[in-house]
Order: C-alpha cells, then sequence, then structure tokens
C-alpha cells in the first residue's frame, strides 16, 4: 500500500531529461479512484509534452478501470500475462 500516487510521481517528476517512462505494476493489485485521476493528468502532461508513458504487467481489474477514467488514451497498458 502507497497510498497516493503522488509517493510514485514525484520521483518521475524530477526526471525532467526522461524521453519516456515505463512502469512495472506487477505488484498493483488495485488503484482508488483519486490516484487514478493523478495517473490520468501525469500521463496526460507526458503526452502532450511527448513522452510515452507505459504501464507493464497490469492486472485485467486495474487495465478495465485505467480503460474507464481514460489512462488507456493517454498511455499504453500491458496487460499480465500470467
Amino acid at each position: 500500500y502507497l497510498g497516493a500516487a503522488d509517493a510514485v510521481l514525484g520521483p518521475l517528476i524530477a526526471q525532467t531529461e526522461a524521453s519516456a517512462y515505463e512502469l512495472n505494476c506487477r505488484q498493483l493489485l488495485r488503484v482508488d479512484f483519486g490516484a487514478a485521476g493523478d495517473l490520468l493528468n501525469w500521463s496526460m502532461e507526458q503526452q502532450t509534452i511527448g513522452r510515452p508513458v507505459t504501464f507493464k504487467q497490469v492486472n485485467r481489474l486495474v487495465a478495465a478501470f485505467f480503460g474507464v477514467i481514460g489512462i488507456t488514451d493517454a498511455a499504453r497498458v500491458v496487460l499480465r500475462t500470467d
């Protein structure tokens, strides 16, 4: 349990020289609505400045939620294969 998305996004925001982001979500079990909104806003910002975002190893429930909230419009979401 990490709480708010800022705990994860804070260090990423500090990396201004990054050309793309790839986040491994293997251990991510669920996302609350507030954190999903933060992820959506951050992903949209990155898309606007030309930095692609990929969420890898996402479980099907979280991936479905990402689709409903709109994250899949701003970032690539890759499902877990197991």
